[in-house]
């Protein structure tokens, strides 16, 4: 695992988090409207979850970065989960992403075959873990912020 990540986590002891074993990360979400984050580093490739989503990266500067950023987008309360269910039984989620107006813009969309009827229930999900006035002096950037 990265320690400059978990140097990064230390910094900020509103984040809980555990390390399974020495190649995952999971980063708790907030309880009830929150969702877990899981990190796995490999030689070949990288794995993000954020629930239900998950990306696939190779192990380059440059994708290392972006999936940082999700990490402190997911963190800031950024990003997050929209889910539908019928009958309480989840079937489809979309990732959102808020823009600089506060307005939240679909990203990916995940779901399983929908054989309900009905109108779906809809929940979020979103951490609100850091806020805008969290010291960010060494982390990352929330969109289109500079890190002054």
């Amino acid at each position: 695992m990265d320690q400059n990540i978990i140097d990064e986590l230390t910094k900020h002891p509103e984040i809980s988090y555990r390390r399974p074993n020495a190649n995952e990360l999971q980063i708790l979400g907030t309880p009830t409207q929150g969702f877990d984050i899981t990190l796995c580093i490999d030689v070949r490739e990288n794995m993000l979850f954020f629930d239900h989503f998950h990306w696939h990266s190779d192990n380059t500067e440059e994708e290392i970065d972006e999936m940082l950023n999700q990490i402190t987008y997911a963190l800031f309360g950024v990003i997050r989960i929209k889910e539908f269910s019928n009958n309480k039984r989840p079937y489809k989620w979309v990732l959102q992403v808020q823009d600089q107006n506060g307005n939240w813009c679909d990203d990916q969309t995940m779901g399983k075959i929908n054989k309900f009827l009905g109108e779906p229930e809809i929940r979020y999900f979103q951490n609100m873990i850091l806020t805008k006035d969290t010291d960010k002096s060494n982390s990352y950037a929330l969109p289109n912020e500079d890190n002054t």
